[in-house]
């Protein structure tokens, strides 16, 4: 896969969004990139669609050694913290109520590479929605309807994003 892509991994009652890539290595913002916002716009809309879906937002970072002061190395340090309390936060914007979202951050415990070139530390900063339903029916649903909508490519939300 491409550094910058989002993937729909399904697994059981279980569908990852995973979000690759999307992030600069030290920011929690998505940086003006159209696809990433389309695609948790489309999120949104499935989850209003579907009331009982719960989700987790986990947050990732990379090993990459942070220059600087103090600040800045706990502002890298906390940055999976941030991007998946940025997720939570857009999704609520969206119409998510708040109560059907948890956040999760797991550092550089769970790394998708060995991290020793910019590519992979860029691989592992990512962040990976998952959304988890009752029977594994519901999940091949979210699944096709999370597909349908970015196939469609959505407009782009009409709330500013942060």
């Amino acid at each position: 896969a491409d550094v910058s892509d989002t993937e729909v991994l399904h697994r059981g009652n279980e569908v990852t969004i995973r979000m690759v890539g999307q992030f600069q290595t030290t920011r929690a913002t998505l940086s003006s990139n159209p696809p990433a916002v389309r695609a948790l716009y489309a999120l949104a809309r499935s989850l209003r669609a579907k009331p009982g879906l719960r989700i987790a937002v986990h947050g990732h970072r990379t090993n990459e050694p942070i220059p600087g002061g103090i600040r800045d190395r706990w502002r890298a340090g906390n940055v999976d913290r941030a991007r998946a309390a940025y997720v939570a936060n857009l999704l609520s914007d969206w119409g998510v109520p708040p109560e059907r979202v948890v956040t999760r951050w797991h550092g550089t415990s769970r790394p998708l590479t060995e991290g020793r070139t910019a590519r992979m530390r860029r691989r592992d900063a990512r962040l990976e929605i998952v959304v988890r339903v009752a029977r594994e029916d519901d999940a091949a649903v979210v699944r096709r309807l999370l597909a349908a909508a970015w196939d469609a490519g959505p407009a782009l939300p009409t709330t500013p994003i942060p």
